[in-house]
């Protein structure tokens, strides 16, 4: 009985700390985005000026993207079975991509309008950066 007891206790404590683990490691939506904002706002070293147009800019863009990023995710959630289902997934897919990219160039215009274009430049690949940099810890298990 007790046998079957440790047994019981010890799998309960592994199953808990594989769970607490596993949490840890993963950031809320909320936390992923203010780790990329301050992460931008400090490789492009904006002033508290710059970093308020900048934020208020770039949060409007990506409320933009993420509904087209959630569209995206039906195009391929059910593989299709013919050649005509698997062309128009095709090009729904492409119209989606040119949709993104013009979202990306209409709001990189936008910024350019209120900051110093070397700024500008900055900020998109520290947001290239952080996201590789993401992907790569998460990948590594770190």
């Amino acid at each position: 009985m007790r046998k079957i007891i440790f047994i019981l206790l010890a799998a309960f404590t592994i199953t808990v700390s594989a769970i607490a683990q596993g949490h840890d490691k993963r950031l809320s939506r909320k936390d992923y985005t203010r780790q990329l904002e301050l992460f931008i706002i400090r490789e492009a070293q904006f002033n508290a000026k710059e970093a308020d147009e900048f934020l208020k800019i770039f949060k409007e863009m990506q409320q933009k993207q993420r509904k087209v990023f959630e569209a995206m995710k039906f195009v391929g959630k059910k593989y299709p079975q013919d050649e005509s289902a698997c062309a128009e997934a095709i090009r729904k897919k492409d119209k989606m991509d040119i949709e993104l990219k013009t979202l990306q160039q209409h709001y990189h215009n936008k910024l350019l309008k209120v900051l110093p274009a070397c700024k500008v430049l900055k900020a998109i690949q520290a947001e290239d950066r952080f996201h590789r940099q993401m992907l790569k810890k998460w990948s590594h298990g770190k």
